[in-house]
């Protein structure tokens, strides 16, 4: 992630202050994602796919190589 956040300000010529990461099957609290937030030297926050927002977990993780295709 920082590779990318590094690639968009040198083509963009704008600093990048803090970037958002869809969670797919994980929930806005979960480990791996908190581990993530603490890893990265900017704010991160979690944006859940709209699609799968009301579907539980196992629906989610069944799902989420189709949900990734169509977003």
């Amino acid at each position: 992630m920082e590779n990318t956040v590094n690639f968009v300000e040198d083509k963009e010529k704008k600093k990048v202050n803090s970037f958002r990461v869809r969670l797919g099957i994980l929930e806005p609290e979960e480990e791996m994602f908190l581990q993530l937030k603490e890893k990265l030297s900017l704010p991160a926050k979690g944006i859940e796919a709209g699609l799968t927002s009301k579907l539980g977990l196992r629906e989610k993780m069944i799902l989420s190589p189709l949900i990734g295709q169509i977003l």
